[in-house]
């Protein structure tokens, strides 16, 4: 077999030969620059490049390595890139080094020579032989027939060296790191530098850090920073976070991890803190969303580190909690009662009431005033002008109370239970007006009461908070109802003994003399409305009605009926002092009228049947009674009461517990100042009122 290979340049023709040493290396045409490979021997000339092989640039050949580095396509040998200074290329040994020069080239050389003069080709086939021009066109070409040498290939470089060890398996982190040092000592190129510092971070991150201290970490992501491996440089940093997260004592790398990775150390307890503040006030909108971010920012930092773009939008939150802040200062200054609506409104919210239907809030000191709306057309604007009356009555009766009762009876407030006497002062009374029967009745049976009928309550007033409740419908029908459930809860918090518990509400007498326990809320409900138009413009509370004494002076009348037998006057008062405080129940009153009925002229057996039914002697007695408190509360010379004064002592003596259920009579003289000759008086005076 020849020891020389010949073939020609498939892009312009030019001959060449070479040793057979360098079969399937590539290199460039010199006079057209086609990329071409040598042949095997007995292959045709041209680009004959295998799979997978990259062409390289001048005359190397080149192949990808498990490292991800580009090598020479022989397995056995590094090329590095050169250029071929000779016009001719020597042949080459089976070890890359130069092939000797031996009698058998010269013979082989003699024999080509021979044979290529023999074929009558002469000097002119031989003369472009892998040299570049002809010879007529170039007269440094050599005459003789002796073939052309390939040139000498280089040594193995250190760079070559160093990077060939990326190749072999099974390096560790330690391994790497320790080439990567020799490659920075032989001054190797970027590039390489980052070819191994790469594959080092690789495995020091799957190792989990591989046992380096955090500053050698920070020191490794430092070297991986000066080549701009900043993604490399992040791993390096989250193996020191996680190395010390959750530690309580950290070292100095985790802060500086963080500011490497451009994190800031944020003040989330602080911000939470106040937002939760403004959340639970109720006062400021919006302080519930703030809260929940704050926290879900707070969740997903690593310990108080974060991102910038957390940074920014907490600085924006903490402007917005700032200025809820100061909104917050100026109403607790101005309007200190808006905080403990919001309180209210937050209780009444954790009720099972507050989630059913739609509900609206109305303030009147002291009174919180929640309002179910009737519909989905219904809105706040409209609710409003629906209760506008019951408002009205809400913001006028406390300063009548305070005036006419609190104070004079030395009244402290005594609910709710669970509060100070202080807080209890401040805190709100609350009301409830639902829609319908059936919404209020469910709300009692949730509040424990099985057996509540909301068909025939009127109002209901709850132990140990003091809130009423009702139904509340239309202002023009439901003003009585609503006036009476605000005195009704109003006297309810003030008494000395009001029931904080479910049993002793069961127990519950207010009043222990009839007198009180009868009539008194609603001799406070009879109130007279100062309007101007539709518009009202004040209330009277307990009011000083003269239709009353009128009614009871023509019933004092000698007995009577008009044309169409209807009894008009009765022949004489049907009821004294002592017929008041005697009675111990509705019915014994109602008998003691008719009884008086029956001793007065004038009255047939017909009269009594139909004046002695019982719903007319209930319409009589409340007209008496009524006419009583007005007498006792109002009744006196040049309109001066003369006995207000003693009727207030009498049920502060009840509320002390000093009158007596079954003999009120005593405890009643005492708050009178009664003897024989004051009863006569007290007797003759009540008698006038019913006569002037």
């Amino acid at each position: 077999m020849s020891d020389v290979i010949s073939f020609n340049c498939s892009g312009c023709g030019k001959p060449y030969r070479v040793a057979i040493s360098y079969a399937g290396r590539e290199f460039a045409c010199k006079q057209c620059g086609t990329h071409l490979c040598v042949p095997q021997p007995g292959e045709q000339a041209g680009l004959n490049i295998e799979p997978n092989v990259e062409l390289g640039s001048g005359g190397e050949v080149m192949r990808s390595t498990p490292s991800g580095r580009r090598v020479a396509a022989d397995p056995t040998r590094v090329f590095v890139k050169q250029r071929e200074t000779s016009n001719r290329m020597a042949a080459v040994g089976a070890d890359g080094a130069p092939a000797p020069k031996s009698r058998m080239g010269l013979l082989i050389a003699l024999v080509v020579i021979l044979v290529v003069a023999g074929a009558g080709l002469g000097g002119a086939w031989a003369a472009g032989l892998l040299g570049g021009a002809p010879a007529a066109n170039n007269p440094t070409a050599r005459t003789d027939n002796s073939p052309q040498q390939a040139p000498d290939v280089k040594e193995e470089t250190e760079r070559e060296r160093i990077l060939k060890q990326l190749d072999v398996t099974g390096h560790t982190s330690r391994d790497l790191l320790k080439l990567l040092d020799s490659a920075e000592q032989a001054k190797l190129e970027t590039g390489d530098l980052l070819l191994i510092g790469r594959k080092a971070v690789d495995l020091v991150s799957a190792e989990g850090g591989a046992g380096y201290t955090d500053a050698e970490l920070m020191a490794l992501a430092a070297r991986m920073e000066k080549w701009n491996a900043q993604m490399d440089a992040a791993s390096l940093y989250g193996l020191v976070l996680q190395h010390n997260r959750g530690k309580p004592d950290k070292g100095p790398e985790f802060e500086q991890a963080h500011k490497k990775l451009g994190h800031h150390l944020l003040d989330f307890a602080a911000s939470a803190k106040l937002a939760t503040e403004l959340r639970d006030s109720g006062l400021i909108e919006g302080m519930d969303k703030l809260h929940d971010e704050v926290l879900a920012m707070e969740k997903r930092s690593d310990e108080g580190w974060s991102l910038l773009a957390d940074k920014v939008r907490l600085d924006e939150i903490n402007k917005l909690l700032g200025d809820g802040r100061a909104e917050l200062d100026r109403i607790l200054a101005d309007e200190p009662w808006r905080l403990m609506v919001a309180e209210a409104e937050r209780a009444f919210k954790a009720e099972k009431a507050g989630g059913i239907g739609t509900w609206v809030t109305f303030w009147r000191d002291p009174f919180v005033i929640f309002v179910q709306l009737k519909d989905s057309r219904e809105d706040k604007a409209a609710a409003e002008q629906r209760i506008e009356h019951a408002l009205f009555c809400a913001a006028d009766f406390p300063a009548f109370f305070e005036k006419e009762f609190r104070k004079p009876l030395g009244l402290k407030r005594m609910l709710p239970d669970n509060l100070s006497q202080e807080q209890r002062d401040e805190a709100p009374i609350v009301v409830k007006l639902f829609k319908d029967a059936s919404h209020w009745q469910a709300y009692m049976r949730d509040r424990g009461y099985k057996s509540f009928d909301g068909l025939e309550a009127r109002t209901a007033t709850e132990p140990g908070k003091g809130h009423v409740s009702l139904v509340f419908t239309d202002q023009r029908n439901s003003m009585g109802a609503f006036i009476r459930a605000l005195i009704d809860v109003v006297l309810y918090n003030y008494h000395p003994h009001a029931p904080k518990t479910r049993e002793e509400d069961d127990n519950f007498r207010a009043y222990h003399a009839f007198l009180l326990e009868t009539f008194l809320h609603t001799a406070i409900s009879i109130t007279r409305a100062r309007m101007s138009g539709t518009v009202l413009n004040g209330l009277d509370f307990m009011y000083d009605d003269p239709d009353v004494p009128k009614r009871l002076k023509q019933w004092k009348q000698p007995f009577a009926k008009d044309p169409d037998q209807r009894v008009v006057s009765f022949g004489g008062s049907l009821l004294g002092v002592r017929d008041f405080l005697e009675s111990k129940s509705r019915d014994e009153m109602d008998g003691r009228i008719k009884s008086k009925m029956e001793s007065l002229p004038g009255w047939t057996e017909a009269d009594l049947l139909l004046y002695g039914a019982p719903e007319n002697l209930r319409a009589i007695g409340f007209w008496y009674l009524r006419g009583f408190y007005s007498f006792l509360f109002h009744s006196g010379p040049d309109g001066a009461p003369k006995y207000r004064e003693k009727l207030l002592k009498f049920i502060k003596m009840d509320l002390d517990g000093e009158v007596d259920q079954e003999n009120p009579i005593p405890a009643f003289e005492k708050a009178f100042g009664l003897d024989a000759a004051g009863w006569k008086k007290l007797e003759a005076d009540w008698l006038a009122y019913q006569t002037e």
